[in-house]
């Protein structure tokens, strides 16, 4: 009869290789995780600038339409409290339909003008007569 003292014992822990894999497995969860919560805070950060956009878009349109009265196209301005916003009056290209309605288009902007390339967070584009308008 053999003796089998020497066979294989009992398994009482894991290998360094099964280690090394866990680990590495945890470390791309770990990582895929994080790079979708950067992207998400991206996201609802930009958002949220959009959405406060909006309103002060809604708020100046509001007190200039109350006073009867537009900026010139081509004015701009800087918006207080904000971060770097700024507000311009645009023109965009006429339409043959706009001239013969007798009408112009003004594009209304709030722009993120801190960024290298200004970004517009939102526009609104009004329709004027073509000879009162701003």
């Amino acid at each position: 009869m053999r003796d089998n003292s020497f066979a294989s014992p009992a398994r009482h822990g894991l290998t360094l290789i099964e280690v090394v894999a866990g680990i590495a497995l945890l470390a791309t969860l770990l990582v895929s995780t994080l790079a979708a919560f950067r992207a998400h805070a991206a996201q609802v950060r930009t958002a949220k600038d959009r959405l406060a956009a909006i309103q002060i878009a809604d708020e100046l349109l509001a007190a200039w339409m109350n006073a009867g009265t537009l900026p010139s196209i081509g004015e701009s301005e800087h918006l207080p409290d904000t971060k770097g916003w700024k507000w311009r009056i645009a023109r965009p290209e006429p339409t043959r339909e706009l001239r013969r309605l007798g009408a112009l288009a003004v594009r209304f902007e709030i722009l993120d003008s801190a960024e290298p390339n200004p970004t517009v967070l939102t526009a609104v584009e009004l329709l004027v007569p073509a000879g009162g308008g701003p």
